[in-house]
């Protein structure tokens, strides 16, 4: 009876994750920490070159069923009264475009929204860089799936 109950909870335990993994990526949106300061990653969506999470805020990434994909990002202690340019990169070709810029406040913090086409890449991260992207004062988000 122990063993049936052993296996009846790690049943309940792998369907969970399953379920949670599939969750992330099937259309709902995902909030991932800003990995900096020297954030750099594969455009691809492949994965993060360099960059921890140290507090610098978190980016929400999302791709409803309009056809496009959004994102707002909160950035936190990041250089004061700077302008940084917001990259929402889905693959290779959309990789050194920037979408739109966020200028921190005294305190080093600001934000950014928009939406733009989804490109059909099935991959999403965003990078915020004062200067050129993957040098110092850069910041990358994981992969969004959809």
């Amino acid at each position: 009876m122990a063993g049936a109950l052993k296996l009846f909870l790690a049943t309940l335990v792998v369907a969970g994750i399953t379920a949670g993994v599939a969750a992330a990526g099937g259309g709902g949106s995902g909030k991932f920490p800003l990995l900096g300061p020297d954030g750099n990653a594969f455009c691809d969506g492949s994965g993060v070159l360099s960059g921890q999470d140290l507090g610098f805020g978190f980016a929400v990434i999302n791709a409803p069923s309009n056809g496009t994909v959004s994102a707002t990002v909160s950035a936190k202690a990041l250089t004061p009264n700077t302008t940084y340019n917001v990259l929402l990169i889905q693959g290779v070709a959309d990789c050194f475009t920037p979408d739109t810029t966020l200028t921190t406040n005294g305190q080093g913090n600001g934000n950014a929204h928009w939406s733009e086409a989804n490109t059909g890449s099935g991959t999403a991260f965003i990078a915020v860089c004062n200067g050129p992207c993957g040098s110092a004062d850069s910041y990358v988000t994981n992969t969004y799936f959809h």
